[in-house]
């Protein structure tokens, strides 16, 4: 049970009581705390804690420190406006309701951090707060614009997101201690404002509004290790990113940028580049620097040229590259030996399918609708294979055994010219199976279904009718295919 009230008898009396600090303990402290009755007091700290009212603060000009974060406070903020020696002042994660007091005489004011709470209406003005730091109001219901930040020149955190704002951005120039500038997931609108002279800028998050206009210049950004612009409704080139040597993440996704992809031969710490969803031309640059790469996501543009060299990229998990204009061969993937999913389908590429031995993690693999040539690699190392997508090519030659793939979810391998099937075990996780319109043989049809009947899974999807494939022995009266569809709720195709 959690204490519901706590007296406090100094031995010299309340007025010398100069700070409180309630700690954490479990169970946690509940009910209500009043600490009216010290004056004296310049710190009260009640954090992680289950107190659902705090009050007798609200006039004591002697308090520089008031935080009570992570509890179950209730009802509004009070005026703050006799606290004139105020430095801090933390309530986040509580359940507080009603707006941001006016903080236009907290002169001395460094942080304020009211954030993941219910708070409604606007941002108060801080032209008066000179002295701010830090100020956090994120994950509240907030309505209006950003307020005016100029002036606010040790101002470092700035994070205003996940509200319902709306607006432009405000000028951002003369902020030269700028850290972290995090507005996204509002309704902003109007451009990107120019990020010139803040040296000191780290991380910068716009994205998920409705902001228009281009991608401003990033030249002088050079501690910039975050930058999140996409969701929203941006056109213009993606800038250069030569002087963001200490780059780390780059999101400007599902925009209407056109241009090239900017070279990032200067980026060698970058770990995640999204810019899909665009109207980007021109070819994929050159990776061999970026080592910490982790995901590359350029799909769905018009990139041209092909896929480049992919190796010595060990960190990298994730290539989406699908959807383009893309032709050549897909490179090889053997020093990729983090690869996870690797999207390269709906482009116009040629050449065989590389060998996936070294991909040991591999997960998803869609390589479709494309114009490849060879046979389909052994996928024996690929133990973690969930999807296998490579219908709609050129591909000759067997299906290969699945037999080491125990958690294949989906194999797609219609529209080719695929001969044969290599035998072996099917797994029971194996749910949609297509290889019609290919050139199956009836031993390869009927070696198929009796693996499915051995499988022993029920109610899955197996395609290998259509144009090319032979009948399996007894046609549609195939024992194998009777069993699946009578007994196990399969549908099952076949010529």
């Amino acid at each position: 049970m959690a204490t519901t009230s706590i007296s406090i008898t100094p031995l010299f009396g309340n007025n010398t009581v100069r700070q409180i600090n309630c700690g954490t303990s479990s169970p946690r402290l509940g009910g209500t705390v009043d600490i009216s009755a010290f004056p004296s007091l310049t710190s009260f700290i009640c954090n992680s804690n289950d107190i659902t009212a705090l009050s007798g603060y609200a006039q004591n000009s002697n308090l520089t420190n008031v935080q009570f974060f992570d509890n179950k406070v209730t009802g509004t903020i009070p005026s703050l406006s006799a606290l004139t020696n105020l430095r801090n002042f933390n309530c986040h994660t509580n359940l507080l309701t009603g707006p941001i007091p006016s903080l236009s005489g907290l002169s001395n004011l460094q942080e304020f951090f009211c954030h993941a709470n219910q708070l409604t209406g606007p941002i108060p003005s801080l032209s008066a707060n000179t002295a701010l730091v830090a100020f956090f109001c994120h994950t509240n219901e907030l309505t209006g614009s950003i307020p005016s930040l100029n002036g606010l020149s040790n101002l470092q955190y700035f994070w205003c997101h996940t509200n319902e704002l709306t607006g432009p951005i405000p000028s951002l120039n003369g902020l030269s201690n700028l850290q972290d500038f995090f507005c996204h997931t509002n309704e902003l609108t109007g451009p990107i404002p120019s990020l010139n002279g803040l040296s000191n800028l780290q991380d910068f998050y716009c994205h998920t509004n409705q902001l228009t206009g281009p991608i401003p210049s990033l030249n002088t950004n050079t501690a910039l290790r975050d930058f999140w612009c996409h969701t929203n409704l941006l056109t213009g080139p993606i800038p250069s990113l030569s002087a963001n040597t200490g780059l780390r993440d780059f999101y400007c996704h599902i925009n209407q940028l056109t241009g090239p992809i900017p070279s990032l031969n200067t980026n060698t710490g970058l770990q995640n580049f999204w810019c899909h969803t665009n109207q980007l031309t021109g070819p994929i640059p050159s990776l061999s620097a970026n080592t910490a790469l982790v995901a590359f996501f350029c799909h769905t543009n018009e990139l041209t040229g092909s896929i480049p060299s992919l190796n010595g990229l060990s960190n990298l998990q994730y290539f989406f590259c699908h959807t383009n204009e893309l032709t050549g061969s897909i490179p090889s993937l053997n020093t990729n030996t983090a690869l996870r999913d690797f999207w390269c389908h709906t482009n116009e590429l040629t050449g065989p399918i590389p060998s996936l031995s070294a991909n040991t993690g591999l997960r998803d693999f869609y390589c479709h609708i494309n114009q490849l040539t060879g046979s389909i690699p052994s996928l024996n190392a690929n133990t973690g294979l969930q999807n296998f997508w490579c219908h709609t090519n050129q591909l000759t030659g067997p299906i290969p055994s699945l037999s080491a793939n125990t958690g294949l979810q989906v194999f797609f391998c219609y529209g080719n010219q695929l001969t044969d099937f290599a035998g072996g075990t099917i797994s029971n996780t194996l749910g949609n199976f297509q290889a019609q319109n290919n050139l199956l043989t009836q031993p390869a049809v009927d070696a198929i279904l009796a693996a499915f009947v051995a499988a022993n899974s029920t109610n899955g999807s197996l395609l290998l009718a259509g144009t090319g494939n032979a009948s399996p022995t007894g046609g549609q009266n195939n024992p194998d295919r009777l069993t699946l569809v009578n007994s196990r709720g399969w549908t099952v195709q076949v010529n």
